[in-house]
């Protein structure tokens, strides 16, 4: 049947092109903005509610 080999090649073509851009293009590294040592930074806000 064509149309399966037509998405096997098609999805083997997109993983592929998938690992060669993650091999070949820079990682994206975050930077620690300054920290405010009078606020513990928790993950959650301490003030607010979750609704």
């Amino acid at each position: 049947m064509p149309i399966i080999r037509y998405f096997i090649f098609v999805g083997g073509l997109l993983l592929a092109l998938l690992f060669a851009v993650d091999r070949y293009l820079p990682v994206r590294v975050e930077r620690a903005g300054p920290s405010d040592p009078a606020r513990p930074s928790t993950g959650s806000p301490q003030g607010e509610r979750f609704r």
